[in-house]
Parts: C-alpha cells; sequence; structure tokens
C-alpha cells in the first residue's frame, strides 16, 4: 500500500543510491514524533523518476511515508484530506490525496495499454491515486472493529475504481492487493492459519461496506469469503495444501455446468469440461468444480473438486450488464486427476457434516448451507442500494430542473421517492442482519441452527434483495434522463442489483414457496435449489 507525497515536499538532492532495485527507498523504521514515540510503521512509496509506472500506475515521484503506533500521536502526511485512526490504536488509517493526476498520454502510447485500459482511456476516466494504509494490528488477528474501519478506509476506493473495474471487467490488481493487504480476505478462515473466524453478523458488515463503494468489488469480495468459508470444510489434508504454503490463498468456485469426472485410483479424473460462473477466478489460487459423481443404483454425488487454478484455463466471456467487473467467467478443466482427499460433497455441506468440522472447532464452520451461506450472496445488494441513496442525495443536492432552473431538490415527489427508499434499505438491512444473528445464536445456544430459523433465513434474504431492487428502482426513476449517462452512479448501481437478484439463492418466488411449504407441513423448505 502507498501514500502519494506532493512534488513539492519531496527532498529533490535524494540521491539515486538510495533507491532499491524497484524504486523505492527505505527510512529507519524508528522516528520519534512529538511525544517521544519511537516505534511505528515504515511504508515503501515508489520513486518513478528513474523508471517506467506500470500502465494503471500515475503516480509522481515520492518518498517513504513513516506511520507511528496510534496509540501515539500520529504525524499527519503533508496535505492529506484525512488521517483518521480506527477505534483499536495501531490498526489502521484512511489517507486521501487531494490532488487528481491526469495520465501521461505520451507514456500511455509507448506502454500500448491493453483493451480494457484503451476502453478506460476513451470514456476519459483516470486511474486511481486514492490508496489506503494499514497498519498491522498488535494483536495479530482481525478483529471486528478492525474489519469494519478497514472497510469503511476502502469505500471512496473502491468508488473511484468503479470504472477501471467494469471497463477490465474483474478486480483490478490493485484493488485485489489492498483486500488481501486489508486482511479482509480472511475473515472467514479458521484462527489455525492465522485466520479472523469472524461470526456471519461481522461478515455481513463488512460486505454491505464494500458493496456501498463498488457492487461487483462487494460482489467478488463476498463469493471470496463465502469460499473460504468452503474451503475450511474440507478435510485438513486439503487445507493444509492451500493455506499451507500460503496462509493468504483464495478459491473461487463454479457451480454450473461440467462433466461427470470418471473414478480413478485414489481420485476422480476429469476429461473435458467447461464450468460457468466462477467469480473472482482471475485472483484465485485455487478452484473447486462442482461436479456429479455417478453412483450405482441410485442419484448422482454431487461433489467439488478442489484444483489449483494454473491447472484450468480461463475463459474470458464475462461481459454482463450487471456487476460487469466480477470476472465471472467459465473455465476450462481438461485431463486433470483430483485426489479423494480434495473432494467435498455438497450433501455434507447441506446437512452440516463436513470433515471440516473435525480439525475447525468454530461455530461457523458447524453451519449448514441453506439459510445461511445466503449473507454472502444477497448481502451485497444491501450495500449496493446504499451506495445508490448516496449517489442520488449528493447528486440532488445541487441539481437545477434543466427548463426552470429551479431546485430539484425541493420537489414533493422525489422526496417520497428518496423517503421510500431509504426505509425499505433499512427494512432490508434489519431482516439480513437478523438471519445472520439468528443462525449464530442458534448455533451457539443449540449446536445446530433450527429448521425454523434456515427457512425464514432464506425467505428474508431474498425477500431483502427484493426490497433493494425496488429502493434503486424508485431512485432511478427520479434521476433524470442524464443518470443513464456511464459516468453515473446511479446507473451502475441500478445495474448491480438487478445483478444480485439474478442469482438463483436470491429467486424471490423460489424461496417464499420453500418457507410456505415449511409452514404447512408439506416438506422442510430447506431442498437445495
Amino acid at each position: 500500500m502507498r501514500y502519494r507525497i506532493p512534488q513539492s515536499k519531496q527532498n529533490p538532492a535524494t540521491p539515486a543510491s538510495t533507491l532499491n532495485s524497484t524504486g523505492f527507498r527505505r527510512k529507519p523504521a524508528l522516528m520519534a514524533d512529538g511525544n517521544g514515540c519511537r516505534s511505528g510503521l515504515t511504508v515503501d512509496l515508489p520513486n518513478l523518476g528513474g523508471r517506467e509506472p506500470r500502465p494503471h500506475s500515475h503516480w509522481s515521484s515520492a518518498r517513504s511515508l513513516h506511520i507511528p503506533n496510534l496509540a501515539a500521536r500520529p504525524i499527519l502526511p503533508s496535505r492529506a484530506k484525512s488521517l483518521r485512526p480506527s477505534p483499536n490504536p495501531g490498526t489502521v488509517i484512511r489517507a486521501t490525496s487531494l490532488e487528481p493526476r491526469q495520465p501521461n498520454r505520451d507514456h500511455q502510447s509507448v506502454l500500448a495499454p491493453s483493451q480494457p485500459q484503451r476502453a478506460l482511456e476513451e470514456l476519459g476516466h483516470i486511474a486511481m491515486i486514492r490508496k489506503v494504509v494499514f497498519a498491522v494490528s498488535s494483536s495479530g488477528v482481525l478483529t471486528p472493529g478492525e474489519a469494519i474501519s478497514r472497510a469503511e478506509a476502502m469505500v471512496p476506493v473502491l468508488a473511484e475504481r468503479a470504472a477501471k473495474t467494469e471497463a477490465l471487467r474483474r478486480l483490478p490488481d490493485e484493488t485485489f492487493a489492498d483486500l488481501v493487504a486489508s486482511g479482509l480476505m480472511r475473515i472467514t478462515q479458521p484462527r489455525r492459519f492465522g485466520g479472523a473466524e469472524l461470526p456471519l453478523p461481522d461478515a455481513f458488515d463488512v460486505i454491505n461496506l464494500l458493496s456501498q463503494g463498488c457492487g461487483s468489488t462487494g460482489w467478488t469480495y463476498a463469493l471470496l469469503a463465502a469460499h473460504g468459508w468452503f474451503l475450511a470444510l474440507f478435510g485438513d489434508q486439503a487445507q493444509q495444501e492451500v493455506w499451507g504454503p500460503n496462509p493468504d490463498a483464495v478459491m473461487s468456485t463454479c457451480f454450473a455446468g461440467g462433466v461427470p469426472p470418471d473414478p480413478a485410483g485414489g481420485g476422480l479424473h476429469i476429461g473435458e469440461g467447461r464450468w460457468r460462473f466462477s467469480t473472482g477466478v482471475h485472483h484465485a489460487d485455487w478452484v473447486a468444480l462442482l461436479a456429479p459423481v455417478a453412483q450405482e443404483g441410485g442419484p448422482p454425488d454431487m461433489r467439488f473438486l478442489l484444483i489449483p487454478r494454473d491447472e484450468i484455463e480461463i475463459i474470458e466471456d464475462w461481459r454482463s450488464a450487471g456487476l460487469a467487473g466480477s470476472g465471472s467467467c467459465s473455465v476450462l478443466a481438461r485431463d486433470i486427476f483430483v485426489p479423494d482427499h480434495r473432494t467435498l460433497r455438497l450433501r455434507d455441506l447441506l446437512d452440516a457434516t463436513t470433515p471440516g468440522r473435525a480439525v475447525n472447532d468454530g461455530p461457523l464452520y458447524k453451519l449448514p448451507l441453506v439459510g445461511v451461506w445466503q449473507v454472502f450472496l444477497s448481502g451485497p445488494a444491501v450495500g449496493i442500494a446504499r451506495g445508490a441513496m448516496d449517489a442520488w442525495i449528493s447528486r440532488t443536492k445541487n441539481r437545477l430542473h434543466p427548463f426552470t432552473g429551479a431546485p430539484v431538490s425541493g420537489d414533493p415527489v422525489g422526496l417520497v421517492r428518496l423517503g421510500g427508499a431509504a426505509a425499505r434499505i433499512e427494512a432490508a438491512e434489519l431482516l439480513m442482519r437478523r438471519a445472520a444473528e439468528s443462525a449464530t445464536s442458534d448455533m451457539l445456544a443449540r449446536g445446530q441452527v433450527a429448521p425454523a430459523t434456515r427457512v425464514r433465513g432464506r425467505r428474508d434474504y431474498a425477500f431483502s434483495v427484493r426490497l433493494c431492487v425496488e429502493a434503486v428502482e424508485e431512485l432511478f426513476l427520479a434521476a433524470g434522463a442524464s443518470s443513464l449517462d456511464e459516468s453515473s452512479a446511479i446507473q451502475r448501481h441500478w445495474r448491480d442489483v438487478h445483478g444480485v437478484a439474478q442469482h438463483i439463492a436470491n429467486n424471490l418466488d423460489m424461496n417464499l414457496r420453500a418457507w410456505g411449504e415449511h409452514a404447512l407441513g408439506l416438506g422442510d423448505g430447506l431442498s437445495f435449489g
């Protein structure tokens, strides 16, 4: 993570010999501040005076920035708009530059940017200079308060990168790097691997916040976090194989498509098959493909097959109106052997009987799938809707009627729509949080989630998504024709919330019917799909 130092504040006499091979210079880690603090964190900052920057980086020369322990008085970086410590000293600060920088057109032409980058330039968007700097928690384990503070700090950064994210059709590398550096990618990882193992309500809060900045990023993050939970439910050998060498490793999944694998000695063999909708696969280290394993005299046994990502091929076919930057591409698997220890039965996920329970004893890893995991698939809708409302309010405050010149903010119809949207969003947030809290409290009190809690949860998650769609729809219809412009955040949120609603887990009719079946004793309402 880097913080930009304005050109006027640099030391022009910095000798080139102080730069290392990457073009960064390092400042001693001990520096006394006004309170005598002599411990802190040194952050390397790029100095581009002697090398070409990457196409997405538009930095001026810079020097290293020392961040002291936040328990003492912080040293304020020059010309910083804000520097906000988290409630937990020594964890996170947010530093925002006031100075936008136009890309160097000559530099761009020399480096022959990729097609998405050219599209970005043609749209007139500027690559990001806003950065978030995270100090290391003294405990080493991310707490709920730290997770919320770090997610809050990233919201404006993600909002500024939203256009670039859509142009790339996946998360920018710097966004994924920020998520990893923040520790937020590890909120569902077991503590034995250094993860935070946060409860579902805290995961919901983080997803809600990140989605306010960028729906595509919030959606990608939510699914990768869910897949971290999935990975913790595999057997210990598979977990060790993934997280042992790399505790920051992430996994994407595919539920749709594919081919039945053939039995092979000690595992399964995939001949050739194509799976769809692998969100976040560009940044994943592993991929889990759901495949039907034939069973003699019965229905197939659906299993996840865990495969290193470099053994599969990404098919760049994600061109979607909603969640356009989520990189939910198809993947092709050809001639791959998967050992038995890297398989996980879907039935075990549904029944909460996974082998991961034996080694991860936290309540998070004893939760069943249906009625619980929707927090990851529905949660982004609330953040997207809040982002739309914030954008609408900001835009309407200074908007004038195109014919009369009168302020639009006083339009009673717009005020009514705003009030209705806010009520729907808050109702959705309350319902989702209740669902997450109820599942967690059931597990802590009874050792399992009651069927009534699960079926109510699936109903409420899907209903909440519909409330968010209605809220954004009302705001969008009251935003005027100019809100259709591709630079408008409102139209992006409108597309994204519809994208969340299209996921099968958020199908309202299916989930309402399941609750009705349970209420009338026609079934348990917990069937998958």
